[in-house]
């Protein structure tokens, strides 16, 4: 299940969204979606994330009451809140894209109003397409601060910790490095794809290529890691099993 919110305070263009995605959902019936609030109060939306438990995409204006950060703040409020929960921004203030980005809100898109219709709805299809399509992908979380986080777990290669300092956690993936605090035996002990190659190391068995015995190295596609050999009976009947 997939609940919908869109928060949107020029009444046309909040109308026009939610026929575009109720036009989606008459189109994909297979699909369980639920066009949960719609609504040209920010304050709405405070109140339903307050309570609420299921994976909801969250379509959101950025501009309210003369405001231009508003709807920073209010994804903001949805991240500290929620971990299940992915937010499409549709504005004319295109220079806070990149504040979006610098402030951890990681928009699953960002849609430019003055693109035209023709381009919004289009953008909206394709996103309510491929963000249903990845409710089922198994995911990774993590926490920065006091804000939840999650990421594909099929885009990590390798986890890592460093000598220097034993609860950062590096996390690499095909996307980006991110780092956070955490420990590697409790992630390997709750993410039963990962596995510890190393004291400090952890990789996703999915993203192992080749083991080099004789070199005591295994191979993903864009790394070369050296295992410690008292792991590799392990690691075997892991891939083995996999």
């Amino acid at each position: 299940m997939l609940n919908i919110v869109i928060c949107e305070d020029n009444p046309e263009l909040l109308n026009l969204y939610m026929i575009f995605v109720k036009n989606y959902m008459h189109e994909h019936p297979e699909q369980s979606l639920n066009m949960i609030l719609t609504t040209k109060n920010p304050n709405d939306v405070v109140n339903y994330i307050k309570n609420q438990t299921t994976s909801t995409l969250y379509i959101l204006d950025i501009g309210f009451q003369n405001s231009n950060n508003q709807g920073i703040s209010l994804a903001e409020q949805i991240r500290d809140i929620t971990i299940n929960s992915t937010i499409i921004f549709i504005s004319t203030h295109e220079n806070l894209k990149t504040l979006s980005l610098d402030l951890s809100v990681q928009p699953w898109d960002f849609i430019i109003k003055d693109s035209g219709i023709k381009n919004i709805k289009q953008q909206l299809v394709k996103d309510l397409n491929d963000i249903y399509n990845q409710l089922d992908i198994k995911k990774f979380y993590y926490t920065i601060g006091k804000r939840s986080h999650s990421i594909p777990i099929n885009i990590i290669n390798y986890l890592e910790v460093t000598p220097q300092n034993q609860n950062v956690v590096t996390l690499h993936s095909d996307t980006s490095n991110i780092q956070f605090i955490g420990n590697l035996t409790d992630i390997e002990t709750t993410n039963d794809q990962l596995i510890k190659i190393q004291h400090n190391v952890l990789v996703n068995l999915d993203k192992i290529i080749d083991i080099k015995l004789d070199e005591t190295k295994i191979i993903l596609k864009h790394d070369t890691l050296t295992y410690d050999k008292s792991h590799l009976k392990n690691i075997l009947e892991r891939l083995q099993n996999n």
